[in-house]
């Protein structure tokens, strides 16, 4: 395919743009990060992949401080409300609520689950009102079962159980889909009225790890195997930009996104769009591996490995 000069100048322009907006907060966290979780401008989380370390900050990230320390678990999702409410989930079967900003955490872990069962995915529409997948091991592969809850997490109810690995769980236009394994599926928590919005047999596109909707009501997810999927009216597409994993992606605007990863295979690992997706170009800055991206407002965060923390104005 041939692309117009002009173009390619105005990707690159974007692009050099892009770089150096981004700034590296300074902090004495040195371990890899896995996500982080803006609450308003001052108060934000972060925590620690496999060690179990929670870390605050309560002044826009120029101080971050370690406030609890769990054992050496594999925390995979992080929510707050506010600054006292929040939650936390991961590996093996581990599922925390604070009420106090983090000082305390409380187990809410769903106890008929076996011990060894992997927690991925969580989302709250709101304080009381969330969605959690558990994933099962078995003979024939996987079972992601979904727990309900609409009390705040003080009972879970099982709505449903799927045989595919289910890794995320966002809202969609008022829906709840599950991502995971070459499928995307709406309704997820709807036993009886769920349906596969993305199945690749071929198993090419592999984990999609994230999934997100703009402004203009486009969705667009990605995956580990470099991937970006998109819905176009009733079809999905998937092109692969790299052969990175790509873990993480965010809306800027009705136009533009931005798509983070590992540069496991090759350099690079930030990509934007600046034409709804359409085109992808790569953004020539090197930084650690970067697990998440998020965003409060005017402003955009990510976090990964050797505590990387970035930050920029969307």
């Amino acid at each position: 395919m041939k692309i117009p000069c002009l173009l390619v100048i105005v990707l690159i322009i974007i692009s050099c743009s892009i770089n150096k907006d981004w700034t590296k907060i300074e902090s004495t966290i040195e371990e890899g990060l896995h996500d982080i979780e803006i609450v308003d401008e001052n108060v934000a989380f972060t925590y620690g992949y496999g060690t179990g370390n929670i870390y605050k900050t309560t002044n826009g990230g120029k101080n971050w401080k370690n406030i609890y320390q769990f054992d050496s678990l594999y925390f995979e999702q992080i929510q707050f409300f506010d600054e006292k409410t929040g939650w936390i989930a991961g590996s093996p079967n581990k599922l925390f609520k604070t009420e106090n900003g983090g000082k305390n955490w409380i187990d809410k872990s769903i106890k008929n689950e076996l011990e060894n069962a992997l927690i991925y995915g969580m989302y709250f529409q709101d304080s009381r009102n969330g969605y959690i997948s558990i994933i099962r091991i078995n003979d024939n592969g996987f079972i992601s079962n979904i727990y309900g809850t609409n009390d705040g997490g003080e009972n879970w109810l099982l709505v449903n159980s799927i045989n595919e690995m289910i890794l995320n769980l966002e809202e969609i236009d008022n829906s709840i889909f599950g991502t995971g394994n070459n499928v995307i599926i709406k309704d997820i928590h709807k036993k009886n009225d769920w349906k596969y919005n993305f199945r690749d047999t071929t198993n090419q596109v592999g984990q999609i790890r994230d999934i997100e909707i703009n402004e203009v009501g486009k969705v667009i997810a990605v995956s580990f195997n470099g991937y970006v999927i998109e819905q176009n009216s009733e079809n999905w597409n998937s092109i692969r930009i790299t052969k990175n994993r790509i873990r993480s992606l965010i809306s800027i605007d009705n136009e533009n996104w931005i798509a983070m990863g590992d540069s496991n295979k090759e350099s690079g690992n930030l990509f934007i769009s600046t034409d709804n997706s359409n085109n992808w170009a790569k953004i020539q800055r090197e930084f650690p591996d970067i697990h998440r991206i998020n965003k409060f407002k005017k402003r955009l965060w990510a976090a990964g490995k050797e505590g990387l923390i970035i930050t920029r104005r969307k």
